[in-house]
């Protein structure tokens, strides 16, 4: 597989990310590292997205000057011109302005339209609370640390410009890059040498597929001329390569945080990915046992999960964490509207990446959940042994979840809505027909079998 201009420059990035992080860790460097990392980040930005740095730069110095103004106090004004920005910079293939695909600007403007709008609620949070105190008018939902103090205008760039995770990622929050520059270097070498070792599995997955099968298969004749189930066969091993070749970049680029200590926190705080510590701890007392959940982009186990909304959490998931806060938990929509804040959700997340069809198939995933719901109900309900639950769930991994999800996911990869109309007319429809399936085998068993309740009634 050749391999392209914007991999290869995601490669070097993640590589330098490596070497500078072994660099620093080695020499120690304690003082001045957020004027160091922010430099390194800037020289990246030039290098790696040319002059198209430059929309870069516009989003961060508006929006960090609506964040020090006073003009503007609610911090979904910054939400609307962050979002707004990255919308018109992902539709410029279609305005006619001149946009190169091939460099990295694309991941930069992604990633820092999350850390933007992060960091404005941040700030606006600690103004409530030390103007208030713990009032249930605070934003203080990002976890259990707040900021010590309001970070400068030049604090806020040099966070938005560290070099680490600048174009894949992870997104994490002012604070957790605030105590990542206070913190001392601990020992990482298992952890890191376990992620490498789990970077190195998949690369070695990835290049097994794409060694054997033609990852643009559906794109070819073939996709015609071959029979159904070899062409739905063919969409487990395409979808799913496709699908883990991101977490080589994402494990790769949490090497590099975990280097720099990014994101290290006690075990004992519970840290979540993107929100960091969930539960109180003592921030001066030393740290035994310490984990980098907060900096953990991706399950790599999460393609086995049985169901496919547990999939879909274990994937990307400090972006998942991002989008269930700051999107599907707001009170735009009432809280009992649970369907309307999952679409908007997955619109959003959709609009976020770009302006392209085969963003929206994120679309798809309530539709699919609908159907899997009564499966599952039906599998709570009627399948009282463990080894039937058990049989049921492989199967309905199998045909539903692993299906449905790489199809999706082959359908993120095509982008163009003729290539993805020719996806789904090839497999017959498979990935939306097989829940409506499932379902109906479910109920079909229903008549045949007894749920506790209804034995329980006729005793």
């Amino acid at each position: 597989m050749i391999v392209s201009r914007r991999e290869a420059a995601y490669s070097l990035h993640i590589f330098f990310s490596l070497i500078l992080g072994l660099l620093f860790r080695f020499a120690k460097v304690k003082h001045n590292k957020k004027y160091v990392f922010s430099l390194i980040g800037m020289f990246q930005i030039i290098c790696f997205c040319g002059v198209e740095g430059l929309h870069f730069v516009v989003m961060v110095v508006v929006a960090t000057w609506m964040i020090k103004s006073n003009f503007f106090k609610n911090p979904r004004i910054v939400f609307v011109f962050c979002f707004g920005y990255r919308v018109f910079f992902s539709s410029f293939i279609y305005i006619g302005l001149p946009r190169n695909e091939n460099n990295l600007a694309n991941g930069l403007m992604l990633v820092a339209t999350l850390k933007m709008i992060v960091v404005a609620y941040e700030v606006m949070d600690f103004r409530t609370v030390s103007r208030n105190g713990e009032t249930k008018e605070s934003y203080r939902t990002l976890g259990v640390l707040i900021l010590a103090k309001e970070p400068s205008t030049l604090d806020i760039y040099c966070y938005m410009t560290c070099y680490c995770g600048l174009f894949t990622g992870p997104i994490y929050k002012y604070r957790t890059y605030h105590d990542m520059l206070v913190s001392t270097y601990q020992p990482v070498t298992k952890i890191v040498m376990r992620k490498m070792k789990e970077a190195l599995l998949v690369a070695g997955l990835c290049s097994l597929v794409f060694y054997n099968l033609n990852i643009n298969y559906f794109e070819g004749i073939n996709a015609y001329s071959d029979s159904l189930i070899i062409r739905i066969l063919h969409i487990y091993p395409i979808g799913l390569a496709l699908q883990v070749r991101f977490n080589i970049i994402w494990i790769l680029a949490e090497c590099g945080c975990v280097l720099i200590g990014l994101g290290m926190y006690p075990v004992k705080s519970k840290p979540v990915p993107g929100q960091g510590p969930t539960h109180i701890f003592d921030e001066k007392s030393k740290m035994p046992d310490y984990n980098f959940d907060t900096i953990m982009n991706s399950k790599l186990y999460g393609v086995l999960q049985p169901v496919m909304w547990k999939a879909v959490r274990d994937w990307n998931c400090c972006v998942q964490w991002w989008l269930a806060h700051f999107v599907y938990q707001s009170n735009i929509f009432p809280r009992r509207l649970k369907a309307i804040r999952a679409l908007v959700t997955l619109f959003m997340s959709g609009l976020w990446h770009g302006v392209k069809p085969g963003y929206l198939t994120y679309l798809l995933f309530p539709y699919v959940a609908f159907f899997e719901r009564r499966c599952i109900s039906f599998k709570n309900h009627y399948l009282q042994s463990q080894l039937s639950q058990k049989i049921y769930l492989k199967i309905h991994w199998l045909f539903v979840t692993l299906l449905c999800t790489e199809s999706f996911f082959i359908c993120f990869y095509m982008l163009d809505l003729k290539l993805i109309w020719n996806f789904l007319v090839a497999t017959n429809f498979a990935c939306l027909i097989s829940p409506v399936i499932m379902m109906c085998l479910c109920e079909l068993c229903k008549l045949f079998l007894k749920s506790p309740e209804e034995k329980q009634k006729r005793e």
